[in-house]
């Protein structure tokens, strides 16, 4: 609030450590703000200034009079996916439709989900689907920290309210476009066996790749990391620091992080990968993922077309933030290398939503999100 020099809020962004009620924190920013019109998630850690920390809040507050939005929540994404969607974009084609009426025709949702709950990346190809090809989607998977004691778990919320297993969304319409970039910088890893790099689905069933270049997929999976045993109990962390990458013709298009592994030696998925995929085992290397991240920033930039930036959200993918370790703040200094003085929150996230111009994918693994607000 004081950042703003004594103007009111249109709308907010709260990201909280799931150690604290995440609807206790709403009304607390709301309380202070006097901003109803705000969006939160749950994070696996928080981003602020120059800093990431864990089992605190971060807060963006925008004010943008020349400017329209609206807020949409739809509780039990998991049960009911599609009307889940439809409830998010319920209004919207009304509120698109006024505000072009005031020369605001430019517009971009942000989607806040539970990452827990299944189907998030079926979930965005809904509401791809409610919004039109060419509305910009931005946002995240709200998750829990494993670094922070408590019995927290993910949430959503809008204004004061908050739930589980639920979707959000804040849609903005304005004059001027919302600047966006994505990057993971991931590499695919080269085999310590000989062969190629990249393989193929040869079998599989719904969620679960059976079996890559008919071999069972975990006993493929291990041959391109050495040294590397691979159980049912396996932790996540290393599918996130070595996830898939899916190719389309011959350009490596998106990243997936396997969640599971099956007895009979099968991947286990967020989301259907059909039999036929070329993928191969992609690894994160910390230089990478710094560059990247300032790709995706200098990329936000560009987008704002010449707009001028008065906030960035980051977007950012948990098992980046492993990745890096003690070197995180290396890939925040690489965005702030592209927008200095200019204020920054987000929050690490289970998934990552971007889809602008020029990218037809809207959900993402292992990326960094950049969303430039403009003045």
């Amino acid at each position: 609030m004081k950042a703003l020099e004594g103007d009111a809020p249109s709308y907010g962004f709260v990201f909280a450590s799931p150690r604290h009620q995440l609807s206790a924190a709403l009304s607390a920013v709301a309380d202070v703000s006097g901003c109803e019109d705000l969006i939160g998630f749950t994070s696996a850690g928080e981003i602020g200034g120059d800093s990431l920390v864990h089992g605190g809040v971060s807060v963006m507050l925008v004010h943008a009079p020349s400017t329209a939005h609206r807020l949409a929540f739809a509780a039990g994404m998991t049960e009911e996916r599609a009307g889940a969607a439809r409830r998010l974009y319920k209004e919207f084609g009304n509120q698109s439709a006024q505000a072009k009426t005031l020369g605001w025709a430019q517009s971009s949702s942000i989607i806040a989900m539970d990452g827990l709950s299944s189907g998030c990346e079926r979930l965005v190809k809904d509401v791809m689907a409610e919004s039109g090809p060419f509305q910009q989607l931005v946002g995240g998977a709200a998750g829990v920290d494993p670094s922070v004691p408590g019995p927290g778990r993910a949430q959503v919320g809008v204004g004061r309210d908050a739930a589980p297993d639920a979707a959000a969304a804040l849609h903005v319409f304005g004059r001027t476009r919302w600047g966006v970039g994505v990057e993971h910088g991931l590499e695919p890893r080269k085999p310590s066996t000989p062969g190629a790099a990249r393989m193929m689905v040869t079998r599989a069933s719904g969620p679960v790749i059976e079996e890559l270049d008919g071999r069972p997929a975990v006993e493929a999976y291990q041959r391109t990391i050495p040294g590397l045993a691979l159980g049912p109990e396996s932790p996540r962390r290393c599918f996130g620091r070595h996830p898939l990458g899916l190719y389309f013709l011959d350009e490596l298009r998106v990243v997936r992080i396997p969640i599971g592994i099956t007895p009979g030696g099968g991947l286990i998925c967020p989301a259907e990968i059909p039999q036929g995929t070329t993928v191969s085992i992609l690894q994160a290397e910390p230089d990478g993922l710094v560059r990247a991240a300032g790709r995706a920033a200098t990329t936000a930039l560009k987008n704002l077309e010449g707009g001028r930036p008065a906030g960035v959200l980051l977007f950012d993918c948990v098992c980046r933030a492993d990745a890096l370790g003690a070197g995180f703040e290396r890939e925040l200094k690489s965005i702030r290398a592209i927008f200095p003085d200019t204020p920054l929150a987000g929050f690490l996230s289970y998934g990552e939503i971007a889809r602008f111009r020029g990218r037809l994918e809207g959900w993402h693994h292992s990326a960094a999100v950049v969303v430039a607000i403009p003045q």
